[in-house]
């Protein structure tokens, strides 16, 4: 993980975010059909719950995963990654 994506604690929300250190171009709206539970899906944002936790998703492959437990956050990340990879 450590190798494509950064992670660190959000500053403004209890969630940690995941920031791909090379810029991704996801079009968001035709991924939004491969997660369950989609909230809102945008071009510029995609809101789902995964495993009870909230997600969101840019399409520059930054990610927040809303939960203030990191193992819990990185397990989300890499169900994640299967789906959109």
């Amino acid at each position: 993980m450590s190798e494509f994506y950064s992670i660190k604690p959000c500053k403004s929300s209890n969630a940690w975010e995941f920031s791909p250190k090379k810029s991704m171009k996801l079009d968001l709206k035709k991924m939004s059909n491969r997660f369950k539970n989609v909230e809102i899906a945008t071009m510029v944002i995609l809101i789902f719950n995964m495993n009870g936790i909230k997600v969101s998703l840019y399409p520059s492959g930054r990610m927040l995963i809303h939960t203030k437990d990191k193992k819990k956050a990185e397990l989300i990340f890499n169900e994640v990654m299967k789906v959109i990879s």
